[in-house]
């Protein structure tokens, strides 16, 4: 404004420090820019700061009038690190409100304040009486207007209830304590080095269960853990939920960047000798870290297992449980880490890697059954309905039971069902009694077990039928869908003996099914008896119109010609057909 262009300084200043009230003040510096220039020198804020409460009293009043104001307005503004040396200077009460601007200082990073500050402590009088420790954040009031904020933005609890409360807790005694714990906060890893590293006062690094790293690792201040480790922190097992939790908010927050973090501090504190409650602690947190984090997360999941913290037969039903949802790889990688594993372990251990070995996929609970039968291994079959039997069932469902009956349990295995009242063959008998039973019982473990794959498990029941060489079975199940060219039943159709031992009805349900392997079959079915072929024929199990040429023609290669006009005898043969540029005629003829 021109009205005060005219004005010597020293008046506008005189005007200003007779302005007691910091609103008035604020709002001068809008009306003239002259009056700003001077609100923003240094000097005039620390003398307008001791005509308000007096030269003793300016520091401390200061600083708690801007946490009573907010941080971002009124008195905040009025002060700065070169504002209080100033007021120091000036003869200010250096621990005023109970040491409340060591605290504040601490709090903003005030590296030249902070050290003076802390020179003005004295041992002797830095102490409180040990039977009124545990009232300490009711001696020093102000804390939580430092604290409360942080605790706020990193959604702890409210301060002072994160200091208090728990058993094992040692409340802050000192205003240094306090002090670490707002440098912590703050990220201020050179304040926090600042009183680690000095001995004339000793901090109680670890107070409050260890809140200095909870906080620090709430804000994600790596230099500040990584420091405070380094002067011997205890990583309070409450700190890996605040990794956890933080880690879970910034995904949701889509900022995979920032969430990373936290996946490396957790590792930080781990490897400095973090530890659990509880043993049942530590295996809810792998089960969190599975369920809902990422594989990412999997190196640290080890870090858990290695520790030997967790129960080992929790670690294997939990690795079970990743069998189930097709991670036998995070299995492996879990149980692999237990320095000296139980036998429960060392068996899941074997199952996962045979599981990878024989790349099964999406191994459910019916095809885990089937795993255990074909590995011969009764003693994971028994954990296996052991661990089902308390929970879900899903072993115990007559999809399952068939399904392990038609891969051919030895004695022993048949023992372990026994044990749990299961009676494989009957149950077998009922569902895969048509194709009616079988669709019912299929669609009804499905229901029940959505992980499963229904395309999986009619192309294993294909391929354990086929080895019982059940033709009614194996012509229900292509009917419902099940591919006679999956994997698992090529395995079978390309292993010689197995092949060799299969009945020609067997093969002959089959030719129509598979086309790369057609040759092969073809060729083996017709080293079979003529009276066998003709039967087949007759029976209808091959359709004579499509396949009998075929047929008779790989007959005359295999050499088998007897068997010709057995074939031809049956009264679906053509009167006259024509093989190889020769004349074949029936006896009717």
């Amino acid at each position: 404004m021109a009205l005060f262009d005219d004005i010597p300084n020293e008046i506008l200043v005189r005007i200003l420090m007779n302005v007691n009230d910091i609103r008035n003040i604020l709002h001068c510096e809008r009306v003239c820019h002259r009056f700003a220039d001077i609100v923003q020198d240094d000097h005039f804020k620390a003398c307008w700061l001791v005509t308000k409460f007096g030269t003793r009293k300016a520091l401390g009043s200061a600083v708690l009038h801007s946490l009573n104001a907010g941080l971002k307005t009124g008195y905040e503004k009025m002060l700065n690190d070169n504002v209080a040396m100033l007021l120091v200077s000036k003869g200010t009460d250096l621990h005023a409100i109970k040491d409340l601007p060591l605290v504040w200082a601490a709090s903003r990073g005030h590296c030249t304040l902070f050290a003076r500050l802390l020179d003005a402590q004295a041992p002797e009088t830095d102490r409180m009486i040990p039977e009124n420790a545990h009232q300490s954040h009711l001696n020093f009031p102000w804390a939580a207007s430092i604290l409360g904020w942080y605790t706020s933005l990193y959604s702890m609890s409210p301060y002072p209830r994160e200091i208090i409360g728990l058993s094992e807790a040692s409340p802050p005694a000192k205003p240094l304590d306090f002090a670490l714990h707002a440098a912590c906060a703050a990220g201020m890893d050179h304040i926090v080095r600042q009183i680690v590293d000095q001995s004339r006062i000793p901090v109680n690094i670890n107070s409050s269960n260890s809140f200095a790293l909870r906080v620090s690792t709430a804000g994600a201040h790596v230099k500040v853990i990584e420091l405070l480790l380094a002067r011997g922190a205890h990583p309070h097992h409450d700190t890996f939920t605040v990794c956890l939790d933080k880690y879970d908010d910034h995904i949701k927050k889509s900022d995979p960047a920032r969430a990373s973090v936290y996946r490396d501090i957790f590792a930080l504190l781990f490897a400095a000798g973090g530890c659990f409650a509880s043993r049942q602690q530590a295996i809810h947190l792998l089960e969190r870290l599975y369920h809902n984090f990422d594989a990412t997360w999997v190196d640290n999941m080890c870090l858990v297992s290695a520790s030997d913290q967790c129960e080992q037969d929790d670690l294997a039903h939990l690795a079970l449980e990743m069998l189930r949802d097709d991670n036998p790889g995070i299995a492996v990688s879990l149980l692999s880490c237990v320095h000296v594993p139980n036998r429960l372990v060392r068996l899941i251990t074997d199952v996962s890697r045979n599981v990878i070995a024989h790349n099964l996929l999406s191994p459910t609970p019916d095809l885990l059954l089937v795993l255990a039968i074909q590995e011969r291994n009764p003693e994971f079959l028994h954990h296996l309905l052991l661990h089902d039997h308390t929970r879900a069932r899903l072993f115990a469902h007559p999809w399952c039971i068939s399904l392990a009956h038609s891969a051919r349990p030895s004695p022993e295995i048949l023992h372990i069902f026994t044990l749990f009242n299961f009676k494989p063959f009957l149950v077998h008998q009922v569902v895969f009694r048509d194709t009616d039973s079988c669709v019912h019982h299929l669609d009804n473990f499905l229901a029940h077990c959505p992980t499963a794959s229904r395309q999986r498990s009619l192309d294993t029941a294909l391929r354990h039928h086929v080895r019982l060489d059940d033709v009614k079975v194996i012509n229900a199940l292509t009917a419902l869908g099940a591919s006679a060219e999956s994997d698992g039943v090529q395995r079978l159709l390309n292993d010689a003996a197995e092949l060799q031992r299969l009945q020609p009805e067997t093969l002959a349900a089959l030719v129509p099914k598979v086309k790369r392997l057609r040759p092969k079959l073809m060729a083996l079915l017709a080293r079979s008896s003529g009276v066998r072929l003709r039967e087949i024929f007759e029976s209808g199990r091959m359709d004579w119109e499509r396949w009998g040429n075929q047929m008779v023609e790989a007959v005359i290669r295999a050499e088998n010609r007897g068997a010709v006009e057995v074939i031809l005898s049956g009264s679906y043969a053509k009167l006259d057909m024509s093989i190889g540029g020769g004349e074949w005629h029936s006896e009717e003829e």
